[in-house]
């Protein structure tokens, strides 16, 4: 259970799928931090669930990030850049930094977005489990990030213009450059719609925590987990 928390006159943060069955949280083993659940403004959990419930019978919504402390979004900042640090050698560290925030928010220009609990990361499952690949034939989900691509399948540009659709219908601001990022209440929607900033950051501390046994459980299980599929990565290249 998500302890309720108040701000003053902003509103608490709850699960993100708190009112809506069809709406599924990224697995733990997949989430760069395992503090806590994945919590939204609840004015949020409301919208997202009218986009679950828009879905024909055999899509989910699946949410696969929403608040992130100041600290996590470090943690995914510094992911990120080192991977393109690997990935882009010979290239000096603005330019690794200037690509870097081509997918992060970098947490040292300002508030991020998903620390103030009003934007999310989403994409779609289908009923059986599997999710769907909204970036195919490309395995990466942030391969062609942009919203139009020629480069995807149709299926996935169609579901891509789905999700976008509904999304906005329900007062979300999209990301041109991320076509699974989307927010309510944020500086990001305030200047897509011209309206008043709802939502500031909200610090860590005052969010209901995994207890501290669940937290060091979900870390050494995702160690593994990732440890183990470097290692099937490794055998799959040699």
């Amino acid at each position: 259970m998500v302890r309720v928390v108040e701000w003053g006159v902003s509103e608490n943060l709850v699960l993100a799928s708190k009112y809506n069955k069809n709406i599924r949280c990224l697995s733990i083993m997949k989430r760069i931090a395992v503090d806590y659940p994945i919590l939204v403004r609840d004015e949020v959990a409301k919208k997202l669930a009218s986009v679950a419930e828009k879905l024909s019978k055999n899509l989910l919504l699946q949410v696969d990030s929403g608040y992130r402390s100041i600290e996590t979004q470090k943690i995914v900042w510094q992911f990120r850049y080192d991977e393109n640090r690997r990935k882009f050698t010979d290239l000096p560290e603005d330019k690794i930094n200037e690509i870097t925030r081509k997918l992060v928010f970098d947490p040292a220009s300002g508030t991020p977005p998903h620390s103030t609990g009003g934007a999310v990361d989403v994409c779609l499952k289908y009923l059986n489990g599997g999710e769907v690949n909204l970036a195919a034939p490309f395995t990466k989900y942030y391969a062609e990030p942009q919203l139009i691509s020629d480069k995807i399948t149709k299926e996935a540009q169609e579901l891509r213009l789905l999700l976008n659709k509904l999304m906005l219908e329900q007062g979300f601001a999209p990301n041109p450059r991320e076509h699974w990022h989307f927010s309510y209440g944020d500086k990001d929607w305030a200047n897509h719609y011209m309206k008043p900033q709802i939502y500031n950051a909200i610090n860590v501390k005052d969010v209901t925590l995994f207890p501290i046994y669940e937290r060091t459980w979900y870390r050494a299980v995702r160690k593994l987990w990732r440890t183990l599929n470097q290692y099937l990565r490794f055998q799959t290249n040699y």
